[in-house]
């Protein structure tokens, strides 16, 4: 009966070892399933903001001349935009001189249109 009652604790010690590592293995596998994920969704946002947005913006260059300048950027304040295109060196309407920015009239995203009408007379002028 003694060697009944200790192959008994044995196999009920057993299947505690057994439901503790099948706790364990779960704990684990969920906890690596979760860091995964949420390192993903990290990246996915970081992507979101490192997306660059297109801007055109109207330009007075040294000389008195007009033009839209281009520009790419990851930046969406406006302001920034224009303080960051001032002094940058931009060609003249219908010509291959470059000219450096001297006032940046306005700035807009690429499909927006000005509001003033001097803007919207260079953007009509201009060739895409």
């Amino acid at each position: 009966m003694n060697q009944d009652k200790k192959h008994l604790l044995q196999v009920v010690g057993s299947d505690e070892m057994n439901n503790k590592l099948s706790i364990t293995v779960s704990c684990t596998t969920l906890l690596l399933i979760l860091s995964l994920s949420s390192s993903q969704l990290h990246a996915k946002d970081k992507s979101i903001k490192a997306e660059k947005k297109e801007y055109k913006c109207h330009v007075e260059l040294l000389g008195g001349s007009e033009t839209l300048y281009f520009i790419n950027t990851r930046t969406t304040n406006l302001t920034a935009v224009a303080n960051s295109v001032k002094g940058k060196k931009a060609a003249e309407q219908f010509s291959k001189n470059y000219r450096p920015i001297h006032n940046v009239v306005e700035c807009v995203s690429i499909y927006e249109e000005f509001t003033s009408n001097a803007s919207k007379l260079v953007d009509s002028r201009t060739v895409r």
